[in-house]
């Protein structure tokens, strides 16, 4: 490990995400301890590994110029919001995620610095809320038939004189 990727991978260390240093040939050069919880791999069987190692086959980018052309840009790009993007954890479990790229110049070369964000909880908690809201609206349906039928009755009662 450089003396640059070494400092950047003691800031990795401080985040709350899965954090990786991914060089311009798209192989893993830093990780810390949050990827290998979110992926379940130990950092040294990613170490020196293709990212792709971590995506699903139908999210994989094989165009290495494609690579390139994304490595470079020098502004973050977040991924995944519109998009359903999964990771792949060891024994081929999938997990939704959020990404975050950015590229930076550690002095020994340009590392595309990755975040990212396991979105399982947050997927999970808008299922939860669509489903809530399908059944609010079949209570309130139900509900102003209800509110019709006992106002017919009501009304009914009224004219009737009972």
């Amino acid at each position: 490990m450089t003396p640059g990727e070494a400092k950047i991978e003691s800031l990795f260390e401080a985040g709350p995400d899965a954090m990786m240093g991914v060089d311009q040939a798209g192989v893993i050069r830093l990780l810390n301890s949050q990827t290998e919880l979110l992926f379940g791999y130990e950092r040294e069987l990613l170490l020196g590994q293709p990212v792709e190692t971590l995506m699903p086959e139908s999210f994989r980018i094989d165009d290495a110029a494609h690579r390139a052309t994304r490595g470079a840009e020098p502004t973050a790009r977040l991924l995944g919001t519109d998009l359903k993007l999964m990771g792949r954890r060891r024994g081929w479990s999938r997990v939704p995620v959020e990404i975050v790229l950015s590229s930076i110049d550690t002095g020994d070369g340009a590392l595309v610095i990755t975040a990212v964000c396991d979105m399982t909880g947050y997927r999970n908690a808008a299922v939860v809320r669509r489903g809530l809201e399908r059944i609010s609206e079949v209570v309130e349906h139900s509900g102003s038939s209800y509110h019709q039928q006992h106002s017919h009755w009501h009304h009914h009662e009224l004219e009737s004189g009972s």
